[in-house]
């Protein structure tokens, strides 16, 4: 009898943890926010998959630019559902791009985030974008999870465990690559300035609570500077100044972690954005079709820009900076 009571008590025990990890509750225990960064590596998406109509939105098929993974070099958080659960697959959690499930509303001209989840067809963590394929024949589609990037084989139930090294990243053939995954979450008491928010902020909730100048997932960037003067050489030599983009005072507003500033806002000149595109500084002319004339406007436009999603071919950056992870 004592033995057949043990047994259930252990039963009972084990469904009462497997009910929790069904539900998120060890992996809320974990790590949540995550900096991945991606190689600067091309894969001509739009000119090989979207070839066939049938295989794109319409807003895809005239594209021609590669699909660059560099942009989508951003902060990555767990899906959860209305009650704040935690969302899983294959047990472990969905983490997708600034933990939004889409950047824009337009079906004809989608702009899905990065999303990184377990594939267990291929006991391997995969990073994937809804709708970007491999190939351009339906037919040809394999695995069911649609990776772009793929790790090592694990079974690693955390992001934080997953091997950085040998991804394997599809870029119309198979390249080998490093995927830089990094917790940004903090601990320490709050209102006091701690070495995981770089000693200009302080950890509240796990997230860094920047103090003035600084802004960043570690408080890592300095926004101190309002104004910038700019020169650049075009057809001619530019020289401007660049106005910081406010959500109020002295609070800057962030894209992709980073300030941005901007010329000729509300103005009869063209509108120049400085601003970071997940592994780059871009000089970018906004057409007027967009009629952003005032900051709120434009804070509203930038609240859901991506740098692939938002580019437009007849609108290229006026200058492109090397490749960079620093502030």
């Amino acid at each position: 009898g004592f033995f057949c009571l043990s047994a259930l008590l252990l039963y009972s025990l084990w469904g009462w943890v497997r009910v929790l990890q069904m539900q998120g509750y060890f992996y809320g225990l974990e790590c949540q926010r995550f900096q991945v960064n991606f190689e600067d590596i091309p894969y001509d998406f739009f000119d090989y998959v979207c070839s066939n109509e049938d295989m794109c939105p319409l807003g895809w098929v005239s594209r021609s630019d590669p699909l660059r993974y560099l942009s989508f070099s951003d902060m990555y958080i767990p899906a959860r559902d209305n009650n704040n659960r935690l969302v899983l697959r294959n047990l472990r959690p969905i983490y997708y791009q600034r933990g939004r499930r889409d950047f824009g509303l337009d079906a004809t001209n989608p702009s899905p985030p990065g999303t990184i989840f377990y594939c267990k067809e291929i006991t391997a963590w995969v990073f994937a974008i809804e709708g970007v394929s491999k190939t351009p024949n339906v037919e040809q589609i394999d695995d069911g999870c649609s990776w772009l990037l793929r790790s090592q084989e694990t079974e690693a139930l955390f992001l934080n465990d997953v091997p950085e090294a040998d991804w394997v990243t599809w870029t119309g053939i198979l390249t080998e690559s490093t995927v830089d995954i990094t917790c940004v979450e903090c601990s320490g008491k709050p209102n006091i300035e701690i070495a995981d928010c770089t000693f200009h902020g302080s950890c509240e909730n796990e997230v860094c609570k920047c103090e003035y100048g600084f802004m960043g997932p570690q408080c890592e960037t300095c926004t101190a500077c309002k104004n910038l003067n700019v020169t650049y050489t075009g057809s001619s030599i530019t020289e401007a100044v660049f106005f910081r983009l406010d959500v109020d005072d002295d609070v800057s507003f962030s894209s992709y972690g980073r300030p941005v500033y901007y010329n000729g806002l509300g103005t009869e000149a063209p509108l120049v954005l400085l601003l970071f595109t997940g592994g780059e500084y871009w000089l970018w002319n906004i057409l007027d079709s967009r009629d952003l004339t005032n900051e709120d406007e434009l804070i509203s436009f930038l609240e859901t820009f991506h740098s692939t999603w938002d580019f437009r071919e007849d609108q290229r950056p006026s200058f492109e900076s090397e490749v960079t992870t620093s502030s």
